[in-house]
């Protein structure tokens, strides 16, 4: 966690140089996550931290551990609908189409490599929509396709997917947004990611997985946010078999 720390540190350094410090918009930036826009606003960074995470097949813990800087992530706003998106490498752009009182669409594609000693390529699309239906409920919809072209074992690997749920904004500074989904897999790529210990089982089949969650949202001080995420996944592989997946994860962010 202190390596991962010491990565936010060096690029907030980074943008500081660049003349990318933080901006006035910060002080408008919402408190309120349903009322948030998709991307940062002008001049914002925002920096993630991926404090803590478990995974268990059934009754089996799996190690999530990912190398350094893999949970760490970056955002910055060059424009109130444009964002800059790191995740080890600057490969990705979030855009805003939609933005009013009551309306949230965007899109983001990114470009993720893998480490060496598991080199792949991943591009990946997502988009984004939110719907508020009265002050304090809003309703979030992502869709997500993504392709991992791997070198060990060599292969492409894909998934589709479609999650919906409310947003629910219980406090000022906490929401909780309960959701549910399905999605298309293929390979040893799926909803929570890449299941190493699966690689060769999963080689070569096609599923559909039913993924459901829990993610609460909270800002303990100003600019400073925590998500906690808890998911879980019944896989149905083309043979008629099924495997449940959970997993949980712990976030921090700042934003400027």
């Amino acid at each position: 966690m202190m390596k991962n720390m010491a990565f936010i540190i060096v690029m907030a350094v980074v943008m500081k140089l660049c003349g990318c410090a933080s901006a006035p918009a910060t002080s408008k930036y919402p408190d309120r996550f349903v009322e948030r826009p998709y991307t940062l606003f002008e001049g914002m960074s925002r920096g993630e931290l991926v404090c803590a995470r478990g995974f268990s097949k059934g009754a089996q813990h799996l190690d999530p551990t990912q190398p350094v800087p893999l949970n760490a992530f970056w955002e910055h706003a060059f424009s109130d609908r444009l964002s800059w998106v790191w995740f080890v490498l600057p490969l990705g752009l979030k855009y805003q189409a939609v933005k009013t009182d009551s309306h949230v669409l965007g899109a983001m594609i990114y470009l993720q490599p893998g480490p060496p000693e598991n080199f792949f390529v991943a591009p990946m699309v997502s988009f984004y929509d939110r719907i508020k239906i009265s002050p304090d409920i809003s309703v979030e919809t992502a869709a997500t396709a993504e392709l991992v072209a791997r070198t060990k074992p060599s292969g492409f690997d894909h998934v589709v997917s479609l999650s919906s749920g409310p947003l629910l904004q219980v406090h000022d500074r906490l929401a909780a947004r309960p959701w549910i989904g399905i999605s298309r897999e293929y390979g040893n790529a799926g909803t929570l990611g890449s299941i190493k210990p699966d690689h060769d089982a999963l080689g070569g089949t096609a599923r559909v997985s039913v993924p459901a969650g829990l993610e609460v949202k909270a800002m303990p001080l100003r600019q400073w946010e925590v998500v906690m995420m808890y998911s879980h996944l019944l896989v149905r592989t083309g043979g008629g078999g099924a495997h449940r997946y959970s997993a949980y994860e712990i976030r921090a962010a700042y934003w400027w």
